[in-house]
């Protein structure tokens, strides 16, 4: 149901992004300099945030298709 109304889904988005700021804000300079795991990569924690905020740059774009599919206005952008 989250996915079926704009309403919804701007509240889905919300919430992942308030919960990202918060780790972000959490995590100390130490905890981003360790190594971590993703999908089978080592990289510093830093560089995971940066590969996130990419994949979510790059796959915006098929939000905007799939509400255009449904005939539906894409929601508009801002910064945050």
């Amino acid at each position: 149901a989250v996915f079926n109304t704009r309403a919804g889904l701007r509240t889905f988005v919300t919430t992942a992004y308030d919960y990202a700021i918060n780790l972000l804000r959490e995590q100390s300079d130490a905890s981003r300099a360790e190594t971590a795991d993703l999908f089978g990569l080592k990289m510093p924690r830093w560089q995971v945030w940066d590969e996130i905020h990419t994949h979510t740059v790059w796959t915006a774009g098929q939000v905007v298709a799939n509400f255009r599919k449904n005939g539906m206005a894409p929601p508009a952008f801002t910064f945050f």
